[in-house]
């Protein structure tokens, strides 16, 4: 009787043995899945203020900037592969991380996260001619993310721009300061323009659809129309 208890122990002992096996597997295999769908955006840009983003990419920007920028753009299609940008915001070793791509079920993300809280700064974008009945991006348009110095206070500002660069871009501003309901904070967009630069001076510049200049700086934490 004895002998068939210990039998039975050994096989119980091996079976779970193999079972913890699998499922350190299974989930090893499940986090590398994860991991690999995150496409880290590495620029080999040397920064340079008084250069353009548009001298040194390929990509159809819908907002330019210095090289001093860090940026991701996903086409409609593209954004089936995540992609992210990094930056130390106040150079503190602990890197912010926002990925671009698509949300679940269905939908966009723009999940930027600083000290552990993530937020979703599509939800602050209420222009719905850019989206389906889902909340998918339409297949003529692309959103770009960029970290710069908007307002020249040696700190990263974040933009998001949607539409397509010629015809129409509009871009969503944020300025990062912790708060208790997050660290990304919107403060404006501007809208309905086809062509967006941020100059060295620290000036956002636009043309509108009827080929009109119009300049914006951010003051007092706010956008301000300069002329």
């Amino acid at each position: 009787m004895k002998k068939r208890i210990l039998i039975a122990l050994s096989i119980l002992v091996v079976l779970g043995l193999f079972v913890s096996c699998w499922n350190t597997k299974k989930k090893t295999n499940e986090e590398g899945a994860k991991d690999s769908s995150l496409v880290d955006i590495e620029q080999p840009i040397t920064p340079n203020v008084s250069q353009k983003l548009s001298s040194v990419v390929s990509d159809e920007l819908l907002l330019d900037a210095p090289t001093t920028a860090r940026y991701v753009l996903s086409t409609s299609a593209q954004l089936a592969e995540n992609k992210l940008v990094k930056f130390d915001f106040n150079k503190d070793g602990k890197e912010e991380v926002i990925v671009l791509g698509r949300d679940h079920p269905n939908g966009v993300r723009v999940l930027a996260t600083r000290k552990g809280i993530g937020q979703n700064l599509i939800n602050d974008i209420t222009e719905g001619s850019f989206f389906d009945s889902y909340g998918e991006l339409k297949s003529q348009y692309a959103i770009q993310v960029t970290v710069v110095d908007v307002n020249g206070d040696n700190q990263s500002e974040v933009v998001v721009s949607i539409g397509k660069s010629g015809e129409r871009v509009d871009s969503f501003f944020y300025l990062i300061k912790d708060t208790d309901k997050g660290s990304f904070n919107y403060i404006g967009s501007i809208k309905g323009k086809n062509r967006a630069e941020l100059t060295p001076t620290h000036k956002i510049e636009l043309v509108n659809l009827e080929n009109q200049s119009v300049t914006y700086e951010i003051y007092n934490n706010e956008l301000a129309l300069v002329k």
